[in-house]
This record gives C-alpha cells, sequence and structure tokens, in this order.
C-alpha cells in the first residue's frame, strides 16, 4: 500500500501534526507514505512533496482574497504535482486542509473522479460543503443546506459563492461514492455534513488523536510567572472569532494574582495587550507548549466557532482544566469532572467559572483529565481506525 497526505503544513500546526502522525504509524506497518505540502524549507526529503512556492501561494492567496475563488489558482503547479501522482501511483489519496492558496482543487478532484483514486477526505473545517467560508455558526447562516450566496462574510463587493458552491456540488456529484470516504474531526461536524452536498458520502467521526507522548503532566520550574494563577489560550491565528476580545475584556475583571497567558500572538498583537496579558508568539516547539499547559491553572477557550478544538484536548491531557463555550464541537471535549462548558457568554459568565475552577483546584479536575483523554482520544485509537478505512476503501 502506499499513501499520499495532501495538507498545507508539513509536521507543524494542528494538522500537519496529525498527518505527520498517522505517517509515523504506517511507516511502522511497511506502508510506503509521501506528505504533499505547500511548501517547507526545513524539510527537503523524499518524504515531503512541495506543491507550490512562496511566491506561487502569494499570488494565489492575493487573487482569491481579492475574489472570493479560494482553490481556483496555482494551475501549472498543480498540473505538476498531478504527473508527479501519476508517476508513482499511490493507492490512497488523504486529503486534509486543501483550501490554502496553493492547489487548485478542480483539477485535483478532476484527475481524483477521472482515474478513480481511493480518497480519504478529513473535514478540520467547514470549507468542503459551503461557498467559501471555514464557520458560519456565529452569524447563524445556513444558506450551505441548499446553496450559498450574497455571503455575508465576503470581504469585498465581489461574491462567487454561488459560483464557488455550484463547482463543488458538481464535482462531488461526479464522485463514484465507493471511491471516496469523508472523516470528520467530530459529531458536531458529522451532524453538519450530513446536512450538505457531501451527504451523499459515507461520512464518519475520527477525533484527532493527542499524543500523550508529548502531552503529559509534568512538574514545572516555579520560576515561570511566580506567584500568578494562570489563565491560558492557545491559537494559531488570533482573532474575534477565537475569542481574543473576550479575553480583553475578561483581563478587565481577574485579580491582581491572576494573569492571562495567550500564546500565538503576533509582535504587534502582544504591543496592544493590557498589562495582565503575556502575550507569547506562535511556537512549533511541542515541549514548550507542554510546558505552558503544564504551568497554567485552567486552559480556557473563547471562541464559538471549533470543529473539534484540539488545544483544549492537548490542555486536558496535561492534567490542566478547560473553560468551553458549549458551541459546536468543544462539548466533545469537556465534562463536569474535566473542566466547565458554559452556557452564557459574557466576561462574568466567564469568570465565575474561572473562580469555580480555582476554588476547586486544579488537582480535582486533573486525573480525570488525563483520563479522559487516554480514554477517548488517544492518537493510537485515531491511527487504527483510519487503518481501517484505508483497507476498507482497497478492498
Amino acid at each position: 500500500m502506499k499513501v499520499i497526505f495532501i495538507n498545507v503544513l508539513y509536521k507543524s500546526g494542528s494538522t500537519g501534526r496529525l498527518c505527520y502522525n498517522i505517517s509515523n504509524y504506517l511507516k511502522q506497518l511497511k506502508i510506503d507514505t509521501v506528505t504533499a505540502c505547500r511548501y517547507d524549507n526545513d524539510n527537503k526529503s523524499n518524504e515531503v512533496y512541495e506543491i507550490s512556492t512562496w511566491l506561487d501561494c502569494h499570488i494565489h492567496n492575493r487573487l482569491a482574497k481579492y475574489t472570493g475563488l479560494q482553490g481556483y489558482f496555482s494551475v501549472f503547479r498543480t498540473l505538476k504535482f498531478i504527473n508527479y501522482l501519476k508517476k508513482n501511483d499511490f493507492d490512497i489519496i488523504h486529503l486534509n486542509n486543501i483550501y490554502n492558496s496553493y492547489l487548485n482543487t478542480k483539477i485535483l478532484f478532476k484527475y481524483l473522479i477521472k482515474n478513480n483514486i481511493k480518497v480519504v477526505y478529513t473535514l478540520h473545517d467547514c470549507q468542503a460543503y459551503t461557498g467559501g467560508c471555514t464557520h458560519y455558526y456565529s452569524i447563524n447562516c445556513d444558506k450551505w443546506k441548499i446553496k450559498c450566496h450574497d455571503c455575508p462574510l465576503r470581504y469585498n463587493s465581489l461574491d462567487f459563492t454561488k459560483k464557488v458552491f455550484n463547482d463543488k456540488k458538481n464535482i462531488y456529484m461526479k464522485f463514484d461514492h465507493k471511491n471516496i470516504r469523508i472523516i470528520t474531526v467530530s459529531k458536531w461536524l458529522e451532524k453538519e455534513c450530513k446536512s450538505s452536498v457531501l451527504n451523499r458520502f459515507d461520512i464518519t467521526t475520527i477525533y484527532n488523536g493527542i499524543d500523550t507522548s508529548n502531552f503529559y503532566k509534568e512538574e514545572i520550574n516555579s520560576d515561570l510567572f511566580v506567584g500568578k494563577y494562570v489563565i491560558l489560550g492557545v491559537a494559531n491565528n488570533w482573532n474575534d472569532s477565537k475569542g481574543l476580545s473576550r479575553f480583553v475584556e475578561l483581563s478587565k475583571k481577574i485579580k491582581d494574582d491572576e494573569i492571562i497567558v495567550l500564546i500565538g500572538l503576533t509582535k504587534n498583537q502582544i504591543n496592544i495587550m493590557p498589562n495582565n496579558i503575556i502575550g507569547v508568539n506562535k511556537t512549533n516547539s511541542l515541549d514548550e507548549l507542554r510546558t505552558y499547559y503544564n504551568r497554567a491553572d485552567v486552559f480556557v477557550n473563547l471562541s464559538f466557532e471549533e470543529t473539534f478544538g484540539l488545544v483544549v484536548g492537548e490542555a486536558l491531557a496535561c492534567g490542566t482544566p478547560a473553560i468551553v463555550f458549549n458551541t459546536t464541537a468543544c462539548p466533545e471535549l469537556v465534562n463536569d469532572k474535566t473542566g466547565i462548558i458554559l452556557k452564557k457568554y459574557d466576561s462574568d459568565s466567564i469568570y465565575n467559572a474561572i473562580i469555580q475552577i480555582r476554588k476547586k483546584g486544579k488537582k480535582y479536575y486533573s486525573n480525570s483529565a488525563i483520563n479522559s483523554i487516554s480514554e477517548n482520544f488517544n492518537i493510537k485509537r485515531m491511527e487504527e481506525l483510519y487503518m481501517n478505512i484505508y483497507n476498507d476503501l482497497i478492498k
């Protein structure tokens, strides 16, 4: 068996680590794997194929932002990639994050359909079945169930969401349903998919696995934020959809012996944060992330839109209780023994939840959090489930 993963990143970020972990598992089974990514200057090997270049991605990104036609450019780089696929004759093509200004998805899908390629498509957001948006929950939009048009999330006067939606629908209708498996990373996303243009396919949930060899409880140097009760938040890209403004509001409520630590902020964002919010640049170091997860007294996710919430799972694996909103997928990770699920989203409700966890203490939640991840979101379980999907497709 030969498997190729297609994802915007290799080895870094949540989707990149997911592909990397499954790839390593397959190698242990003597299965050949390659990861095709956007571009990766740090990993030059036969295990990585760079689909695009920095310049091509930049041009694609500019055109996509102006038109809303994400995945419609990078024609020559995609055709070159198709030739690579033809030469190597992969048994399984595992799609992940394919909408990120590095790949012409129409050309890719036409090749997959014409050649009856076996496809596993893992959805990490909602873009596979919408007219372009990755999430729609916060604006309460359900146009994607019938036909996208007049998108309230578009960045400019141009609106090609109807075209994008119709193109996706037409492509999916041409797929032989026996050749493709749709994998969602949460039950919430699975339910949404079954109401979308993907509903003719086999749709299964496989939770993102948490690698407990990287994320685990450990003793932390007491010099890190000494004497402070640490409220932690982590994101790859901080904006209002991830709850950045809600953290700023929360900072007005916390006491002098409490601080908020946000990992993943840009330098400009760090410079404008209040004094009781400590900003940390984005890191790809798992050791550094584990240190912050362990030092935190509580992990807080203030995003309304999460298709899984990997950072919540990573914090729980380190024994740190979590606070999440009762929207989209985060409630699938948290229960009353591992944290608090909020039904109200104002700063008073958020801070009251922090007070409740502080009163009970981190130790009250720690073992339950670790056990929950080990039992329900273990990476070995995820890898085995994907292997079952591969075998089923090839049969």
